[in-house]
Formats: C-alpha cells, sequence, structure tokens
C-alpha cells in the first residue's frame, strides 16, 4: 500500500450507495472528486480516489442496491470496501425510506454473499428511547433482525441517539404517538446498561459481534467498544494497513482511524427523522434534483 493512502469515507453525511452511485463511479473512473467543507461550503478540497492513493472504502448505507451490479466493477479496481448497513426496526414515521425493508434485506445478503459477511457490518443505530421505544421493542426489532441478518454480518454497532441541532429541530416538530414521547439519555442510566446487554447476548447467540460506538458508559458491559472507520478489523480482512492514530476530526471518544468523507450534507433523502446530517427532507429532495452525476462535486 502507497505510503500516505487515505480511508475514504462514503460517507457519514449522506447515503452515497442508495442515491448517488452513478456519480461515485463516474468520479473513482475519474480517480478523483471534490468536496465542499460542510461548515464553510465555499471551501472546497480535491480528493484523490487514485488506486494508490486510497487505502479502502468504508460505505454506509440503507439500501445497498444500486451498488450491487457494480461491485465487480470495484473489485476489479483493487478498491477495498467495507459496508456499513443500518437496519433498526423503527417505525415510518421516523425512517419513510422510500425502499420496503424486506427489500433492503435482499439486497444485503447479496452483498454478503459476494463480498463475505466480514465485510458486511450492521448498525442498529440510533437507538431511540422513549415510553413507545421501550426495553421489549427494542428486544423484539433487534431480535428479528438479528435472525434475518446473522447468514450476512459479522458484527452490530449500537449507539444511543445523539441529539444534534439538526435532530433536535426534526424530531421536536414531530407529532407524539400516545405515550410516544422520546427520551434524552446520557447512556449510563440503568436501564440502558441492561438494555445494551441483553441486546448484546442475542447478537452473540446470532454469531455476530457486538460493538459500541462513541459509548463509554458501556465500557462495563459485554459490548466491545468499537470504531466504524476500523483500521484493525480493516487490516484483519484485507491483511494491509491503512493510516494510523485516530481521526481527530471526529467527537473526543471516537475510536476511528482518519479518514476523508466524500459526501455531502442536505443530500440524503431517505426521509430519517432523526438525521444529523440534513436541515428538512424538502431540502434534500432538491439538492437530489439537482444533482448531477457528471459534476465533480455531490452537492
Amino acid at each position: 500500500m502507497a505510503e500516505g493512502s487515505v480511508f475514504i469515507s462514503a460517507s457519514r453525511r449522506t447515503d452515497i450507495p442508495a442515491w448517488y452511485t452513478p456519480w461515485f463511479l463516474n468520479r473513482l473512473r475519474e480517480g478523483h472528486c471534490l468536496v465542499r467543507n460542510p461548515f464553510r461550503p465555499s471551501q472546497v478540497r480535491e480528493v484523490s480516489l487514485a488506486p494508490e492513493s486510497v487505502a479502502g472504502v468504508f460505505f454506509w448505507t440503507r439500501w445497498p442496491g444500486p451498488l450491487l451490479p457494480h461491485l465487480d466493477e470495484l473489485e476489479e479496481r483493487g478498491v477495498r470496501s467495507i459496508f456499513h448497513v443500518t437496519m433498526t426496526g423503527l417505525p415510518f414515521r421516523l425512517e419513510p425510506h422510500p425502499v420496503p425493508e424486506e427489500e433492503r434485506l435482499t439486497a444485503v445478503l447479496e452483498l454478503a454473499s459476494r463480498l463475505g459477511r466480514g465485510r458486511v457490518w450492521w448498525r442498529y443505530d440510533p437507538i431511540v428511547c422513549g415510553r413507545e421505544f421501550d426495553r421489549r421493542h427494542h428486544l423484539e426489532q433487534f431480535e428479528r433482525l438479528a435472525a434475518k441478518l446473522a447468514p450476512s454480518t459479522s458484527r452490530v454497532t449500537l449507539s444511543l441517539l445523539d441529539w444534534y441541532r439538526k435532530t433536535e429541530r426534526r424530531m421536536g416538530h414531530l407529532p407524539q404517538s400516545p405515550g410516544g414521547d422520546f427520551a434524552r439519555l446520557a447512556g449510563d442510566e440503568p436501564e440502558v446498561i441492561d438494555l445494551v446487554g441483553e441486546l448484546a447476548e442475542v447478537a452473540r447467540r446470532a454469531g455476530i459481534v457486538p460493538v459500541s460506538c462513541c459509548e463509554p458508559a458501556w465500557a462495563a458491559t459485554s459490548v466491545v467498544p468499537g470504531a466504524c472507520i476500523d483500521g484493525e478489523a480493516f487490516a484483519l480482512q484485507f491483511g494491509t494497513t491503512g493510516p494510523p492514530g485516530r481521526d481527530p476530526g471526529q467527537r473526543p471518544h471516537c475510536r476511528c482511524s482518519p479518514a476523508v468523507d466524500i459526501g455531502a450534507v442536505d443530500s440524503c433523502i431517505a426521509g430519517c427523522v432523526y438525521c444529523y446530517s440534513t436541515r428538512s427532507h424538502a431540502v434534500a429532495l432538491e439538492a437530489n434534483a439537482r444533482h448531477s452525476p457528471d459534476a465533480p462535486c455531490l452537492r
């Protein structure tokens, strides 16, 4: 692997496999893309996607279907990839995804059958808590999904809902169902620790390793402190290393390896109400409508 090669995150900010596969493939073929600073959009940097510049690509998606026909091309180009696939079982009013869950599950099964379950990582994230979303709800949904995903994944990432500014604004406008108010939890509450422990046991029984994302209070549980851009797991999977150290641009408790995110905020059209990267679904739809697969920058 070339010195100075980086991990590419595609992307914490949007679902590139679901909505922007043609753009990603065009950028890969061109060997570079442009990325706007999400805090200062006028600042744009060029990111090399040449094989000698990229250690590996970590995809984040709820629906890998559009990328499936192009997996052979990615492999032929030597793209070492790990897929984070989010499945939470939350109701439509929180996750109004336009693609039915069963179709997304089928896509995940195909993804794992072609790449191997070691390269497909399930995310049960965020864990939304409240009277409607209690211990029973999460155990039922997690057991159901674990049974379906066990043949397709080797690990699951667990993390509580974080109340970012965009999350707070959008969740605050959501009509409450009877008894369905949302709890703002720190993660160290006894009921949370107990729930996480039970979810971890369900995962292990299904042959899935449970890991956490930025949850220091769970260190005493059986959940392994994890990294989403996991350089150690990447090295075990591919026999080659990525950039050393931890990403200084992430939260204090983040264990991720350094990575360059090539996505764009306000562009995911999945419609998740708790999204930390999208101001509103209308804004995202407008950005998606204006998007050009041939543009050097996603948005």
